[in-house]
């Protein structure tokens, strides 16, 4: 068999690189020769993600920041960092740990395990980790894990990992993972924001980030500043926001570089009611930031003492009004709805206002929404007395549409008929139907072969996404063109299609 070394290093580079998401095996791999461990190292290191519940289960933390401190060489490595769910526990009487008076407490690690995960597992002879701090830049740190005080660990891999480009922060709240007397920044950090200024933290570990990707919790950590930052991705259903009023938006800050954002919300939440989430009062904290593309995906969550008897947001409009302050420079939008169907059933959105008006998005070139949030309800009736079609920027290229039923092919006939004066510049449309919803097989969703013709004679290439079942939480798309699809093996779409 080929020994390693023999190899040539470009088909090593390869290797490792199909095994990044094996941290065991591509550690293994890495030990084979010296080649492929010069080959492995940066990939090793290169994404790094540790995650745990309250401790003593949070060994893997604890095992990273030794692995960093005792071999610095790594830490330059470091570009895309996942911190999940950790939480510490304080108990109502325990005395400020930051306190001259406060006596020295064995910590979190008296536990400590050497059971070391994957690539760590070269750390298991490392000294103790107060010796190792104690002669580090991090007193204050030490103090805090001293005293129990578990987010030290993740202030101290903040601050040692000044190359990340890739942060995300997943850490639950908790009611036993606040120290009220903190300013949230300071609860991510496991120490008062003030004691880690002099210790160049945090403009300084944060200056490459490019990608956040935080939960509510963990959106204070805008407020140190993250210049190059281009991509937010915020989950607001991880917590109860009607508990935080109106305070948690304060925490975003304008980032001149930022040009995508993407919201996960409960669509329970925008009742409009007072304390509920106002996407006007974020998107005016982030003005004037220079969107290109925001995604917002929402959700119906359980009902809670604070969300019970109030109705839902029922209007598309609201979006639409409530992105106003950052509109003229929004090139993509997507707006995408989590059905469920005990919960949160597709028909309920028909109880929705549609859009009325998209003019201000004058560069906007990609839609994509519910269908439900461009046509109204009542299309086809003889009482309809509301515009046919909201008002389109002539900047609309691609349009795609989610959750079709009956009433979109008249709707997108009379579109393409007057497609010279409403979208001049629409060449895409994708139909999105999801496999596992009965309504996506209606037998009366009839393409006929004229609106065929029609989009072809006005330069618009029509395609059916089918979005079949969720397997491993992937969706799979196939997708087709409507007029050359290919549903041998699934009798439905002729049943759609006439």
């Amino acid at each position: 068999m080929t020994q390693p070394n023999r190899l040539p290093e470009e088909l090593l580079l390869q290797i490792a690189e199909s095994l990044e998401d094996d941290k065991p095996t591509l550690n293994s791999f890495s030990q084979a020769s010296r080649q492929a461990n010069r080959v492995s190292t940066n990939i090793l290191y290169r994404s790094i993600a540790v995650g745990g519940g309250c401790a003593p289960d949070d060994a893997e933390l604890i095992l990273l920041v030794r692995t960093l401190l005792y071999h610095k060489q790594f830490v330059p490595k470091i570009k895309a960092l996942t911190i999940k769910s950790f939480a510490y526990e304080l108990e109502p009487d325990d005395p400020d740990p930051f306190s001259s008076q406060t006596p020295y407490r064995q910590g979190i690690s008296s536990w400590l395990s050497v059971d070391n995960p994957s690539f760590m597992e070269k750390c298991k002879h490392f000294i103790s980790i107060q010796e190792l701090l104690s002669g580090t830049r991090f007193p204050h740190w030490r103090i805090a894990i001293e005293n129990g005080i578990q987010p030290a660990f993740i202030g101290i891999l903040l601050a040692m990992t000044p190359n990340v480009t890739d942060l995300h922060l997943d850490i639950k709240e908790d009611s036993r993972t606040l120290h009220h007397d903190y300013s949230p920044i300071s609860n991510i950090l496991g120490i008062p924001v003030q004691l880690a200024l002099p210790y160049r933290l945090p403009r300084w570990s944060f200056a490459r980030v490019t990608r956040l990707r935080v939960t509510e919790p963990c959106l204070a950590i805008m407020q140190v500043g993250m210049p190059q930052l281009t991509t937010l991705e915020i989950d607001l259903m991880s917590t109860d926001l009607f508990s935080l009023g109106l305070e948690w938006p304060r925490q975003l800050r304008p980032c001149q570089a930022l040009r995508s954002i993407l919201f996960r919300v409960d669509w329970q939440q925008l009742s409009g009611e007072i304390g509920a989430v106002s996407l006007t009062s974020i998107f005016q904290r982030l003005h004037p930031t220079r969107l290109t593309t925001i995604d917002l995906t929402f959700e119906l969550g359980p009902e809670t003492e604070y969300t019970s008897g109030l109705v839902p947001l029922g209007s598309f409009e609201y979006l639409a009004v409530a992105l106003r302050d950052v509109s003229s420079t929004v090139e993509d939008l997507c707006i995408s709805i989590t059905p469920n169907r005990d919960v949160f059933p597709i028909e309920y959105l028909w109880t929705y206002d549609p859009i009325l008006d998209l003019a201000e998005f004058k560069r906007l070139r990609r839609l994509s929404v519910p269908q439900q949030a461009l046509i109204h309800r009542d299309i086809g009736k003889r009482s309809f007395a509301n515009p046919v079609f909201p008002t389109f920027p002539e900047s609309l290229e691609s349009l795609e549409i989610f959750h079709p039923d009956t009433k979109v092919i008249p709707w997108l006939e009379l579109l393409v008929s007057e497609k010279s004066s409403k979208t001049p510049n629409l060449t895409s449309i994708t139909i999105f139907c999801d496999w596992d919803w009965d309504w996506a097989k209606n037998p009366s969703l009839d393409m006929s072969g004229s609106i065929v013709d029609q989009y072809k004679c006005e330069g618009v290439n029509l395609s059916l996404v089918e979005r079949l079942a969720k397997r491993n939480n992937v969706i799979e798309l196939k997708e087709t063109s409507v007029w050359d699809a290919d549903w041998a093996d699934e009798d439905w779409a002729e049943s759609i299609f006439g």
